[in-house]
């Protein structure tokens, strides 16, 4: 077996044979080989790129396998297709598949991070949906039906997690792996700390977004503080680890190293153009703000200047928070997520909404007198069921007619 200090010695093809002789213990000498090898450009990763895809064929026995180098260790690996290679099924399900995996993989590495993730799977349950919290990363096991699991560890640290950076994920068909990805070591830690509360940082995000430099004006009443505030202006909160890609103020050094950063989604009363609103990332060990991010919404800016006819006579009904919910909220700026390592959507926190009203999207109550009712109208309901009637009565007279023709 070929310790991981001497993989890059080899080149990257040899790099994907050696992983499929020594850690799933492929007899390559059965098989006829054909492999494909790239450099692809990804500048935030360096300049030692490597790209391998791998074609083995044996009789009807066929394995189209990529693998995925950085810095001269694996970062991806996917199978593409599998037919009858039954090596890469390392046990008889998916748990019991992943720790061999794991263990092998370790002892092939020579890193016993993967080792621990193995330990990691003592106690799991077997098709059930889980987070479990370890001591610097939470585990994530994933089901889906009777026969794919997706285990994946995250980086997290006193409530800030790095779901998208610095993580190792596994997946498994019926105990067959189909992807492994480890960018664990691509992400280094730059620093834990946090010294600023949520409360803090909703308030740095909120001077900060006043005294921006818009791409669209913006009406002078718009930072009215009775409309522009942390109850009715904050649309979600969440901290996690990102690296300085794309930051306006980034961190120097290895632009991938990552630190903390309370990422705050800061909303108007009203568009201007597409224009609703930003995302404010805040590095939370400095104070400092890391960047701030115009948010659009072509959708909703479309809706507002084209707003549903108005009931000329609604039916009242009261106003309730209800007609839009604080999910929706959230689920305005849980789209905005860059490849710096941005929110998750299932963490995002929303916060509370005033007087029935999603800031930044305009709410019609049924007594509105420029929007529409929330309510179907009655004559609405007449006009329609008196059409029917009429195709109906339509209908009936066209059959009735062609009867009596048949008849004659």
């Amino acid at each position: 077996m070929v310790p991981g200090t001497y993989a890059t010695e080899l080149t990257a093809t040899q790099k994907s044979l050696n992983i499929l002789h020594e850690v799933f213990g492929i007899n390559l000498e059965e098989y006829t080989i054909t492999t494909h090898e790239t450099n692809p450009e990804f500048p935030w990763l360096g300049d030692n790129i490597e790209d391998v895809s791998c074609l083995l064929i044996s009789g009807e026995r066929k394995l189209f396998i990529n693998f995925f180098f950085t810095n001269g260790n694996l970062q991806n690996l996917y199978v593409f297709e599998n037919n009858g290679v039954s090596e890469l099924k390392l046990a008889a399900n998916n748990i019991a598949s992943a720790h061999a995996f794991l263990e092998t993989y370790e002892q092939y590495s020579s890193k016993p991070l993967f080792g621990e993730l193995s330990v990691s799977l003592n106690n799991i349950v077997a098709n059930k949906n889980e987070t479990i919290q370890l001591d610097d990363k939470i585990l994530e096991v994933t089901v889906y039906g009777n026969d794919e699991l997706v285990l994946r560890w995250c980086y997290s640290v006193y409530g800030a997690t790095s779901y998208y950076n610095k993580v190792v994920a596994l997946s498994f068909t019926n105990g067959t792996l189909m992807t492994f990805t480890n960018k664990w070591d691509l992400y280094p830690i730059g620093s834990t700390e946090v010294n600023l509360t949520k409360e803090q940082a909703i308030e740095i995000a909120l001077e900060a977004v006043k005294n921006n430099n818009w791409t669209m004006t913006l009406n002078d009443d718009v930072f009215d503080p009775a409309r522009f505030n942390a109850l009715r202006s904050i649309s979600w909160v969440s901290i996690g680890f990102v690296d300085s890609r794309e930051a306006d103020n980034p961190r120097p050094g290895n632009e991938l190293t990552l630190y903390p950063v309370w990422q705050i989604g800061v909303v108007f009363n009203e568009f201007f153009g597409y224009l609703y609103g930003a995302e404010v990332d805040i590095w939370a060990d400095t104070q400092e703000i890391r960047s701030i991010k115009e948010e659009h919404s072509y959708f909703a800016a479309w809706l507002k200047d084209n707003p549903p006819n108005p009931d000329p006579s609604p039916t009242p009904s009261p106003t309730s928070s209800s007609s839009v919910s604080s999910g929706s909220s959230s689920s305005v700026s849980s789209g905005s997520r860059s490849e710096s390592g941005g929110v998750k959507p299932d963490v995002l926190e929303a916060e509370p909404v005033l007087d029935g009203e999603l800031v930044g999207v305009e709410s019609y109550d049924a007594e509105d007198t420029d929007g529409a009712g929330v309510e179907v109208p009655l004559v609405a309901i007449g006009f329609a069921v008196l059409t029917v009637v009429i195709v109906l009565v339509v209908c009936l007279f066209f059959v009735s007619k062609r009867g009596s023709a048949v008849k004659n």
